[in-house]
């Protein structure tokens, strides 16, 4: 250490900086990665495509749920048309599938049901699983709820957002 090396002025480095680097370096990736997981033109890290009733860690995300969320803030305020700012605005709300409470997945009832009807081509076979599917509509509609209710808190947040500036 050198006599004046008092005098150097220490740059401190946040975290908020090194986020505001990160997501300066790399919006221009993580939007399209962010909206092709939605679309389920991208895999999740385990292998399956995205479901909307389904719950997810954000550990099956190839990229930080954070990072994406911050990137999809910075293209919806560094673009004027209002289509994009609308499908950017879409595929914020599925954030609300991505929790850390969450081991790997959860699979809601709406998803179960989906998966065997969607699964099964014999109209027999599947009549007869349906029948004895373990299925309870009072949790599915409460999952749905649940869900649905996450999603609105993800559409508020990003238009208190977005509409600041």
């Amino acid at each position: 250490m050198g006599f004046f090396d008092f005098l150097r002025k220490k740059k401190k480095v946040t975290k908020s900086n090194d986020d505001a680097d990160y997501i300066k370096n790399n919006w221009r990736k993580l939007v399209p990665y962010w909206g092709a997981i939605i679309a389920g033109d991208e895999m999740l890290e385990d292998g399956t495509k995205f479901d909307s009733h389904v719950i997810y860690n954000p550990k099956l995300l190839r990229y930080e749920k954070r990072y994406l969320e911050l990137s999809s803030i910075m293209a919806a305020k560094s673009i004027t048309d209002k289509n994009l700012i609308a499908n950017v605005r879409t595929c914020y709300m599925y954030f609300a599938n991505f929790d850390e409470s969450v081991k790997t997945k959860y699979k809601t009832s709406t998803s179960k049901m989906n998966d065997l009807i969607m699964g099964e081509k014999n109209q027999e076979k599947l009549i007869k699983k349906l029948a004895a599917m373990d299925y309870d509509e009072k949790k599915a509609k409460k999952e749905n709820s649940v869900l649905n209710e996450q999603y609105l808190n993800y559409i508020k947040k990003f238009d208190q957002i977005v509409k600041k500036s």
